[in-house]
């Protein structure tokens, strides 16, 4: 057997490829008959699909109908609902609006007619605002010496000074200007007299009010005092006379104590007294 398929092998090789070949032939042809088969049937059965169909159809359709218009009975009656809510809401709005209404026409009647017209003629006032640094160059370029005489003790709040009458080194926040009792003492600077009273430290002081926050006090005055509260005085005017009435003071003599402020606070003076 071996040799024979050694010698016979190519054709028995040959012999199985035809056999192959055919069976495929074969199952090739079956399946085309099959296929032509189907094509002759297929009209009969597409009638009677169509005859069913039709028939199921308009079974579905009624089906589909009767849950469509179930759906929509649904539907209405949710979307009936919701409007009658819609309604509803709006209706409790409009009353509640109305009802605020009422009560603010109520609160507006209840006002007294006085008040509304009270606020109609009040209008927001502006104050114009002052350049400090302009009023400062005229007042330094206005002012003159509030007596004759010399200063005995300078302007010192940086440094401390000697006080003879305290016996101590302390700040002054003026100057003294020493001259004989009597001497007039007179305004710096026009303006309108503030106060005049008796300080326990500095004595007899007139304070002057001036424009642009400015402020003059001359203590240690005679009780000759010539001005009063509200006055206005000019520039020169005799606002009283040399004395010797500040107590911390007492030891420098006869003299008048002249301080500037400025927005309240202590300036020097030198800085808007002519030179």
């Amino acid at each position: 057997m071996k040799k024979f398929l050694q010698k016979n092998s190519f054709y028995v090789i040959l012999l199985s490829c035809i056999v192959i070949v055919a069976i495929a032939a074969m199952v090739t042809v079956n399946h085309n008959i099959n296929k032509l088969a189907k094509k002759e049937v297929l009209p009969k059965n597409t009638a009677q699909n169509q005859v069913g169909s039709s028939v199921n159809k308009s079974d579905s359709d009624i089906i589909i109908g009767d849950i469509n218009k179930d759906l929509k009975n649904g539907t209405a009656q949710e979307n009936t609902q919701k409007s009658e809510q819609k309604v509803q809401s709006q209706a409790q709005k409009s009353d509640k609006d109305n009802q605020t209404s009422q009560g603010e026409k109520t609160v507006q009647n209840q006002v007294p007619a006085s008040a509304g017209t009270s606020e109609k003629p009040i209008k927001s006032v502006t104050a114009p605002v002052v350049d400090a640094s302009p009023v400062a160059s005229t007042v330094a370029a206005s002012m003159i010496m509030p007596a004759e005489g010399t200063i005995s003790m300078d302007y010192a709040m940086s440094n401390l000074i000697y006080s003879k009458t305290l016996d101590e080194w302390r700040t002054h926040n003026g100057i003294d200007v020493a001259a004989k009792a009597e001497t007039p003492v007179k305004a710096a600077m026009s303006g309108i007299v503030e106060k005049v009273y008796k300080d326990l430290k500095l004595g007899n002081t007139v304070v002057i009010k001036h424009s642009g926050g400015y402020e003059t006090r001359y203590s240690s005055l005679a009780e000759d005092i010539k001005v009063k509260e509200g006055q206005t005085v000019n520039q020169g005017d005799v606002i009283g006379y040399v004395g010797q009435s500040a107590s911390f003071e007492i030891a420098d003599g006869t003299h008048v104590h002249f301080e500037v402020l400025k927005d309240g606070k202590n300036v020097n003076p030198h800085d808007y007294i002519k030179k």
